[in-house]
Formats: structure tokens, C-alpha cells, sequence
């Protein structure tokens, strides 16, 4: 008999912390406030944009990415200008600014932009 593995296809399988820094003075960094740390989705598709940014170095592709947060126990309030750390299988994204959000009735979404590697 041949046993059959169970198929990982995880909905959200990414990990992700959404955070502000508080207290930023001229003199210090400020504080970090972690306002969620779970699972989420990071994607990036052709709805939406992609776009070429002319730089000294050249020319740069830089495309909108989102991520998918599904609703949970603890509800948070993210706004536009927080930040967003994403582990991803084969990379980490660190502290890119969340450029706009929708709350919707599964979950939430957040919008970064950032250079295409």
C-alpha cells in the first residue's frame, strides 16, 4: 500500500511584521512598534504596475507588490508610511514603506513598491 503525502499548499506562506518607529528624534532611531508578526501572502502580478525608473546607474525596474494578511483574533491598524519586514523562501525584504491599504471582509492588504531583483 502507498501511503500518499498531504499536499503543502498554504494559503498565506509567508511570514511578515508590520511595524511603525515611534519617537524618531534627529538623535535617535526611535522605538519599534510591531503592530501585527504572522503569516501573509506576498505577490506581485501584472494588475499591478510595473514601470521603469531612469537612475544615474541606469535604468531601474521598480513594480508595485502586495501583501495578504487574512483576519485574525487581534485586529491592527496599519496606515500608509508603516513598515514591512517579509521572509520569503529565498530572500528577506526588510523595512519597505507601505505605500497604501484595503481592508476588506477576508482580510487585509498593504501595497509596497520596491526595485525587481
Amino acid at each position: 500500500m502507498v501511503m500518499r503525502r498531504k499536499v503543502e499548499n498554504k494559503r498565506f506562506p509567508h511570514r511578515c511584521k508590520v511595524y511603525r518607529m515611534t519617537e524618531e528624534t534627529a538623535f535617535s532611531d526611535g522605538e519599534e512598534e510591531v503592530l501585527y508578526e504572522g503569516e501573509c501572502r506576498n505577490y506581485n502580478n501584472t494588475s499591478l504596475r510595473t514601470f521603469y525608473e531612469k537612475t544615474q546607474a541606469g535604468r531601474v525596474i521598480r513594480a508595485d507588490f502586495g501583501v495578504s494578511i487574512p483576519l485574525s483574533d487581534k485586529p491592527f491598524m496599519a496606515r500608509s508610511g508603516d513598515l514591512l519586514d517579509i521572509e520569503l523562501p529565498n530572500e528577506s525584504v526588510k523595512g519597505v514603506m507601505i505605500s497604501d491599504i484595503y481592508i476588506g471582509t477576508m482580510g487585509i492588504n498593504l501595497y509596497y513598491e520596491r526595485s525587481k531583483t
